[in-house]
């Protein structure tokens, strides 16, 4: 078995021919700050457009 990775032509890793994930720090911050913040995000945009729509008047009947 050669140590050469046939498929990609690079080197094969320690780890059985995978490289490793660029799972770093900020990797790891990005993440958890999309999984907080996407929601609020969501929820701004939908509050925008229903500031933009036009008022709703009910009907005072006498």
């Amino acid at each position: 078995m050669s140590s050469t990775d046939s498929r990609r032509g690079g080197a094969a890793s320690p780890r059985g021919g995978r490289k490793p994930a660029g799972r770093g720090p900020w990797a790891v911050l990005c993440a958890a700050l999309t999984v907080l913040l996407g929601p609020a995000a969501l929820t701004a945009s939908a509050l925008d457009q229903a500031n933009a729509a036009p008022m709703h008047h009910p009907r005072v009947t006498p």
